[in-house]
């Protein structure tokens, strides 16, 4: 008989109940002591073992440990599985939460204890690539970093006095998330300040008013949110919101509007955005910059680049003339006067420099600078022609130049709109010469692996969007830090407006446009949605890229390219490892659904039940035929959630794919053009799986000489990392993964997996053997051996530890202590050529870090156990550990009495009930005098430490008091979908540099005027409030410099059923289930939390009911809510 004993109740809610049940408390089991000595101080990892050298214990993991001898202790059970999820009953609605944890008793029998134990391992700064700030991370003083993440480099402005007194250029880009969306830097391109994205947007244009005696620090500019202006704090303020017919596009790639600014009259071209409709007309916006109106709207041809000359007239690209208008402020409207400048084959912009010449850019087959003198004769054209590149990179080419700048040095400063690369580049304005160029900042989320034949080649991926994937190699001088971009080895076509319109959707209203494709090969290199390759393996005389999937949104296919050096210009694809799933998309955008032999490619997939496959280019044309497939047939079951996973290659090409029972395929046989060719029928077992134990995982795997690593990947819940004997295929061990609600509370809690960071590597000395390494979505990476013993975590989670705000980036620093920030999608782990073992991570830069101490790592048998039948008696077989299912808690607030006073001592609240924010927060809410108190005991006084410049951004710039409030209570949408309701609300307080302030959110609030309106955008969602408004002179605030919080809200401004109500009649506070400013009597659905911030930025969400708050780094979800998370604010009579 199978006895088990659970450790709490899941919180099961009984039909129509409002709370969850209370735990159960049981009674302490029995634990076994286990000594372990050790000579001298050192971090620990120790693990327990049966006789057949499973694994049954992960007893300690990188524990700082003292000298000499130390005992711990362990309960008997094992290191279990997470089984997944199960559908209960909750109220009247099925609903699907996690099983419990399920640990299993172990067996009598003697235990081997065993581990390791080093002096301390940490990272070495070496250098960052792509990364050109100084430094290139964010600072505290906004002075690090480059540019922008998603968008690329848009305009570019000289100012004769910036912010800091001196001559600066303005660098504008057109989304910064984790970048800055205007850098503000010197001469010489170092940057001293930087202002970030506003709701994604940056900037398609900035210019300051041209007219003698305008403020030239007044920056102008525009994205879609309209004509915008930088206020106080360097806040975004939009003074104009022009009507379009068609919004901007969200990338900008394919919009083309511009800004000119003179004498308090703004114009904007292609503010309408027909462009995207269609290619026959454009537009010229006239706006009174001092009553925020507009005055006229001259439809044109196509319109491009404007810019004010400093004789007051405009000069507009119009159906590639340039034409000089005059405004006539009688009619209100543009007088045209001249073509100026006609013949002009794709112009985009147009900069007039103090001598009246046009410097104008043009796109088309050149992407080159034009220059003419006032009177429109040609002077030069600066740079080579040729636009895109792929290949050798020539860094005299321009690649979709945009906006422009000249110094008074004479220097003119380029904008190049395209993200391979993204630069900067100057020039010699008076005769052309290149100077140099500025490379970078790299895509939202890092990225970028060292060639393993050779550290001085660096592989950059261009791949967090499909309108430009390629990939970017760079030349390292490891003495110096400097590095040189040599080769763009891949690139798929560009995109066109269709797809640039919605991000990764293709926009139907949008017309068709010849893509610029870069080679001749098979349709399937040109996919949108492939990765880029980004990985090298050197054999048979050959270099091999190729790409992984390295988190669970990615394809999971790797398509091998060859690229050897003085043969292929750029890489050559040779082979596809795939499944079936891949060849063929309802979106067109599979593998092979534009190839020339798509039929019968479609005939033999279907005449077989395989489902996976591998092409090898057999005649070396690089063209995919059905003859050039082989498919084969996965064994063993399917996962419970998802059928495959990615490729793991090992240096000899040998690979395992398809799926976690798919097996192994030997080494292929290479031809004389470097094809490879696997013969499927030699696939050898990776080992024997209890499939219960690997849930809602894509398993790529990763691939040692003596264990082989799978489950190193989740999001909400996770597989274990287990290891598998290579020569036996058992399973050795496993290691529990924590799911991304859990804040980390011990060394070597593994949480919030997003994969492995690719390769095994073997340090060159110590006793590690192989080690692996997996990556956190919150900003940390866990470090391994192959046997699965915890070596090291390196960053930290990003709620928890510090973020990577060194002032200086200097060669040989520790980087320790620090998190990544959560998103660091693509750290990687990488062995150079010296031997050494190489982390390469950050999220808005690039940088290289040495992994110094694994040369102190030394195993260690710290003898045996034995468990006698007798200490096991009585014990039940399985233990159930308590997971996070959201469920609904109640909490007592008081209602009426003698009100507290807001002074910050909290004296007045210690015998009201508390809620548990986080296990360092607690708050309380108390209802009288028509206000609503609040208190929070944090231990923290810097917690609400904000610096949002528009404080409808408080829960993005630092910390918060995070307060929701529902209309209704209604027990029936406890699960399922839960609307807005009219009425529902959150309110943020903080300190804005010290000032207490407070703001009101509402999703519905069908009268508030349209100025209220918020709509908070990302490139993967958007949200729109009706309302959102700062409350602020409704706010009492106090606190007494110790991390207690004490405040008052004007009750019936927050709490009200429809904002259209009026103010509620008499206070009834003190009458219990009559009172008549809430819907519901007793009850107000609702929830208490908090933002934790670093002072500059928000790193953690928490609230004492909702557990959905993990995410930290999109703005629609962070501003969004589900009340069916929250819990009830039970109103009882005050003390």
């Amino acid at each position: 008989m199978q006895f088990r004993v659970i450790l709490s109740s899941v919180m099961a809610a009984a039909s129509g109940a409002l709370w969850a049940a209370e735990p159960v408390v049981q009674a302490a089991l029995p634990l076994i002591t286990v000594p372990i000595t050790l000579d001298k101080p050192g971090y620990l990892t120790a693990v327990i073992e049966d006789e057949n050298g499973l694994r049954a214990c992960n007893l300690v993991s990188e524990y700082k440990s003292p000298a000499g001898k130390m005992t711990f202790n362990w309960d008997f059970y094992d290191v279990g599985i997470q089984p997944g999820r199960e559908k209960v009953k909750q109220g009247d609605q099925e609903v699907e939460v996690l099983k419990p944890y399920v640990r299993r008793l172990v067996k009598p029998g003697t235990y081997k204890v065993r581990g390791l134990v080093h002096d301390g391992i940490v990272m070495k700064y070496e250098q960052s690539v792509y990364s050109p700030g100084t430094p290139p991370w964010k600072t505290a003083d906004m002075s690090g970093t480059w540019m922008g993440d998603h968008g690329n480099p848009f305009d570019v402005l000289f100012l004769d006095k910036g912010p800091n007194g001196q001559p600066t250029l303005v660098l504008a880009t057109g989304c910064a998330e984790a970048g800055h969306a205007f850098s503000f830097c010197d001469l010489t391109g170092k940057k001293y300040k930087g202002v970030n994205s506003d709701n994604f947007s940056g900037a398609d244009s900035v210019k300051n008013d041209r007219k003698p005696g305008a403020d030239p620090n007044k920056l102008y500019f525009i994205n879609g949110n309209g004509l915008c202006t930088l206020g106080e704090n360097d806040r975004h303020v939009v003074l104009m919101k022009p009507t379009r017919k068609k919004p901007l596009p969200v990338l900008g790639d394919y919009a083309h509007p511009d800004l000119a600014v003179y004498g308090g009259l703004a114009v904007l071209s292609e503010s309408d955005n027909r462009a995207n409709i269609d290619t026959t007309t454009g537009n010229l916006l006239v706006i009174d910059l001092a009553t925020k109106t507009e005055l006229c709207n001259l439809v044109t041809g196509v319109s491009r680049g404007i810019a004010f000359g400093t004789d007051g007239k405009l000069y507009a690209l119009i159906d590639g003339n340039l034409v000089r208008y005059q405004w006539d402020a009688a009619k209100k409207t543009l007088v045209e006067e001249a073509k100026v400048i006609t013949g002009l084959i794709s112009p985009q912009r147009v900069f007039i420099d103090s001598a009246g010449q046009f410097y104008i850019s043009v796109f088309g087959d050149a992407h080159q600078i034009l220059v003419f003198d006032k009177a429109g004769k040609k002077l030069r054209t600066i740079g080579k022609p040729g636009g895109p590149q792929i290949g050798k990179y020539d860094e005299q080419r321009m690649d979709r130049p945009y906006g422009m700048a000249v110094t008074p040095a004479g220097e003119l400063w380029v904008a190049e709109q395209t993200a391979v690369p993204k630069r900067i580049s100057v020039w010699d304005a008076k005769t052309g010469a290149f100077k140099k160029a500025i490379y970078g900042g790299p895509q939202y989320g890092g990225g970028g692996t060292l060639d393993p034949a050779d550290k001085t080649i660096f592989y950059y991926p261009h791949l967090a969007n499909w309108t430009d994937k390629a990939l970017m190699v760079f030349k390292i001088d490891w003495k110096t830090g400097a590095y040189k971009l040599t080769d763009i080895a891949m690139r798929t076509p560009l995109s066109g407006r269709r797809l640039a319109q919605k991000w990764h959707v293709l926009d139907a209203d949008a017309p068709e446009e010849k893509e610029r494709v870069f080679t001749s090969y098979d349709a399937a290199f040109n996919v949108r949605r492939s990765g880029s390759p980004h990985m090298a393996v050197h054999t048979a005389g050959h270099r091999y890229l190729f790409n992984r999937g390295y988190r669970a949104d990615t394809p999971f296919y790797s398509i091998i390219w060859r690229w050897d050096e003085g043969k292929d210009a750029i890489a050559v694809p040779v082979a596809i490892i795939g499944t079936v799933g891949d060849m063929f998309r309802d979106d067109k955008e599979g593998l092979f659904d534009k190839s020339a032999d798509r039929d019968a490619i479609l005939k033999a997939r279907d005449g077989v039940s395989a489902n996976g496959f591998v092409w090898s280019d057999r005649n070396s044309d690089q063209q995919v035929t059905a003859d050039e497939l082989q498919f084969y047939t996965i064994p063993g079951d399917k996962l419970q959630y998802g059928g495959v996973a990615g490729s793991y290659i090992k240096d000899d090409l040998s690979f395992a794919a398809w799926h976690i029972n798919g097996g192994m395929v030997p080494a292929p046989t290479i031809d004389a053009k470097g094809v490879p060719q696997w013969d499927l029928k030699k696939v050898t077992p990776l080992g024997i799986r209890d499939m219960t134990t690997m849930y809602h995982q894509s398993q790529t795997p990763v691939l040692g000489t003596d264990f082989n690593v799978f489950g190193a990947m989740g999001w909400e819940y996770f597989s274990n990392p287990q290891g598998y004997d290579r020569a036996t295929g058992a399973l050795k061990w496993s290691y529990k993964y924590s799911n991304i609600w859990n804040v980390p509370q011990y060394p070597g809690q593994l949480i919030a997996g997003l994969g492995s960071l690719g390769r095994m590597v073997k340090p060159k000395a110590g006793e590690a053997g192989e080690i692996w390494s997996t990556a956190s979505d919150k900003g940390s990476a866990y470090m391994f051996t192959a046997d699965g013993l915890f070596l090291k975590t390196l960053g930290g989670d990003v709620r928890t530890t510090p973020l990577w705000r060194y002032p200086t980036a200097e060669r040989g620093m520790t980087v320790d202590g620090v998190s990544f920030e959560d998103e660091c999608f693509m750290i990687t782990l990488n062995q150079g050529s010296d031997g050494e073992v190489y982390l390469v991570t950050g999220k808005e830069h690039v940088s290289i870090m040495r992994i110094d101490g694994l040369q102190t790592v030394k195993r260690k048998d710290f003898g045996s156990i034995t468990i006698t039948p007798e200490m096991l008696k009585g014990l039940p077989e399985i233990l159930e550990e308590p997971v996070s299912n959201q469920t609904r808690k109640t909490l007592e607030v008081p209602l009426g009495g003698t009100a507290p006073v807001v002074d910050g001592k909290l004296d007045e609240w210690k015998t009201v009930a508390t809620a548990d924010v986080d296990t360092r927060t607690k708050a309380a809410l108390w209802f009288a005098n028509g206000k609503i108190y609040g208190s929070y005991r944090t231990n923290d006084p810097t917690l609400l430490d904000n610096v949002a410049a528009d404080p409808r951004y408080l829960f993005k710039f630092g910390g918060a008091i995070d307060l929701f409030f529902g209309a209704k209570c209604d027990p029936g949408r406890l699960y399922e979908n839960n609307p807005y309701q009219e009425g529902d609300c959150r309110v943020l307080i903080a300190k804005i540099k010290g000032k207490p302030t407070a703001v009101l959110y509402r999703p519905l609030a069908p009268s508030a005027a349209k100025s209220e309106e918020c709509i908070f955008v990302s490139p993967i969602g958007r949200e729109v409030f009706q309302s959102v408004t700062e409350i602020t002179d409704g706010l009492e605030f106090a606190e007494d410099g110790k991390g207690n919080f004490e405040f008052s809200l004007p009750r019936d401004r927050v709490l009200r059923h429809k904002q259209s109500d009026k103010p509620w009649g008499p206070v009834n506070d003190n009458n219990l289930g009559k009172q008549d400013w809430h819907h519901d009597k007793t009850v107000i659905l609702g929830d208490v939390g908090i933002i934790r911030g670093n002072g500059t930025q928000n790193v953690q969400r928490a609230c004492w009911n909702n557990l959905d708050t993990w995410m930290t780094s999109d703005i629609p979800t962070e501003a969004r809510w589900r009340s069916l998370n929250w819990g009830v604010l039970k109103l009882v009579p005050a003390p």
